[in-house]
């Protein structure tokens, strides 16, 4: 590893106000910092922090995908998969699954943010 190595999670969104509210409030991340890049016209970021965990939402004017479903996944580590389901269930939340376990040895729930990323517990 190299000293003073910084990793992170990038998701390109759409609506970078709405999905930073929704990472805050319903999955506890903080804002570190926001940015308008001065070097990538029309490029703004945010960046939120929950544990050892870094999260990017990055928004380009140029090439917003209409609310298009991504591919793939970002899954955060969770104690107990059953009582956050039970926590989330209220909400109303797009795409929440019952937690389950998978056939490689772990417990899961998921759920998709507002832009259709799948993000597992």
């Amino acid at each position: 590893m190299t000293s003073g190595f910084s990793a992170h999670l990038g998701l390109e969104v759409d609506d970078l106000f709405a999905q930073e509210l929704f990472y805050r409030t319903v999955l506890g991340f903080s804002t570190l910092y926001r940015y308008t890049s001065r070097n990538t016209p029309g490029l703004r970021t945010v960046m939120l922090r929950r544990g050892r965990i870094d999260l990017e939402l990055l928004h380009r004017s140029d090439a917003a995908t209409g609310g298009t479903p991504r591919q793939g996944h970002v899954a955060f580590e969770a104690d107990d998969p059953d009582a956050i389901y039970e926590s989330l269930r209220g909400l109303g939340l797009s795409g929440l699954t019952p937690p389950r376990d998978t056939g490689d040895g772990f417990r899961e729930c998921s759920l998709t943010d507002p832009e259709g990323n799948r993000i597992e517990l």
